[in-house]
């Protein structure tokens, strides 16, 4: 016996989408060459999974590439964190209400490619009637969870998947001793990096996981429509420790077997006929604090310092590989053009500074751009390609730069030509007809 799909479903194709967060191309070859992810090898040299690349660009956040590939379009998400002037207020995604927000404003008149479906560890819900752990979800939990009040209902199901993580815990308790032994007898213990490592591995990478897989699992047996799942683990143990530490590569082992494991229920309903997706919304590299390179200064010192003037109504949000300067005496963005009869040659200045890859400003089409590498210094010049879409996200946008001079960070989110067909969304971004 099994879980069996309602009487009367239509014979659509649904789909499973299984995100692996932060994970870059990069060291995806280098897992699957590896041993981090024999699963995924296996699946594409068997022809289940091919391999595809997504288009690179700004802006390089989560939250963007989820809006992009749930509703479509281009999103107005210029970051994780930035100042909304329509709102009048800074909007932090982690925040509660803040996902809620955005997402309602890129639903509007979209639908999302997760109606009747589930989704778990997202920012943005899709439209699914079932989520858990998503940020949008966060100020209406009494929306949230159903899933695992479902799940509930499976309570032998439920006693598995605990007996398997207690056991999991167990051993990565024993490991982690082991190691702080080793690592106290060579007299090079960190006795706060140790816990928080092991509390991160345990709570992230083994509970958090095994609940995804199990809620995943029992949708795909009842034939759900839409299922994203988003396993984090490689993403929080990138930031906190590298993209490239062996953390991050066995939390990337664990979430390899969660996917082989959800590949093996699709193979087993082919009456259902599920499509697996598994995709990365962005990657990481090593990079270097911004103060190393400001002699402690912060950003926001820095560009005030540029300015060489008082500006009361500036405010610098920095937001992973990007920084957004607002200047809030204004409802609308301020163009290039002000900002150089406001400040001379502040954007010259700031162009130069060591920690500074690349200053964008706007300037009607195409953009003004300022980069330091300009033929002559201070000198605005355009851009040879036109971006696509408006930029967003302040008058003003600085790109710290990398020990390479290249972004601190290389994050894809989707253009249309490059989104998926995913059933009934069209690559403009609506509802096929």
């Amino acid at each position: 016996m099994r879980l069996a799909p309602p009487l009367g479903e239509t014979s659509r194709r649904r789909f499973l989408i299984v995100q692996i967060d932060g994970l870059s191309r990069t060291l995806l070859d280098r897992a699957l060459a590896g041993g981090s992810l024999r699963g995924l090898r296996r699946l594409l040299a068997s022809g289940r999974l091919a391999l595809r690349d997504l288009s690179v660009g700004l802006p390089s956040s989560t939250p963007a590439f989820q809006a992009a590939i749930m509703y479509g379009g281009r999103p107005d998400i210029p970051g994780f964190h930035f100042y909304d002037k329509r709102a009048g207020r800074e909007l932090h995604f982690p925040a509660r209400g803040v996902a809620d927000l955005v997402e309602r404003r890129h639903a509007e008149g979209r639908p999302g490619i997760l109606e009747g479906g589930s989704c778990y560890g997202c920012v943005f819900t899709g439209g699914a009637a079932d989520s858990l752990w998503t940020f949008a979800r966060l100020k209406r939990l009494a929306r949230a969870g159903r899933g695992v009040r479902r799940a509930a209902l499976s309570a032998l199901l439920l006693a598995s998947v605990a007996l398997k993580c207690v056991g999991l815990t167990l051993v990565t308790l024993v490991r982690g001793a082991g190691r702080a032994i080793l690592a106290l007898a060579a007299g090079r213990v960190n006795l706060r990096w140790s816990m928080e490592a092991l509390l991160l591995d345990i709570g992230v990478s083994i509970w958090v996981r095994e609940l995804f897989t199990l809620l995943v699992s029992a949708d795909l047996y009842r034939g759900v429509p839409a299922i994203y799942v988003n396993f984090i683990d490689y993403d929080v143990f990138a930031h906190a420790y590298g993209p490239a530490d062996r953390l991050a590569f066995r939390a990337l082992r664990r979430a390899d077997r969660s996917i082989l494991q959800l590949a093996r229920i699709v193979r087993r309903l082919p009456e259902l006929g599920y499509d697996l997706y598994v995709l990365s919304d962005h990657g990481q590299v090593a990079t270097r604090p911004f103060g190393a390179l400001a002699g402690g200064a912060s950003l926001e010192q820095v560009v005030r310092a540029a300015l060489e003037a008082p500006a009361p109504a500036l405010r610098v949000i920095a937001s992973g590989p990007n920084a957004f300067v607002y200047f809030t005496d204004r409802a609308e963005p301020v163009r290039a053009a002000e900002i150089e009869t406001r400040y001379p040659r502040a954007m010259a200045r700031l162009s130069r500074h060591p920690g500074v890859g690349l200053v964008l400003a706007r300037r009607g089409r195409p953009r003004a751009v300022r980069d330091r590498r300009a033929r002559r210094r201070g000198q605005l010049h355009r851009r040879a390609r036109r971006a696509r879409g408006p930029v967003r996200g302040g008058a003003a946008r600085v790109h710290p730069s990398s020990p390479d001079r290249a972004t601190a960070r290389r994050r894809a989110h989707p253009s249309p030509a490059a989104l998926p067909a995913f059933p009934g969304v069209s690559r403009g971004g609506g509802r096929g007809s």
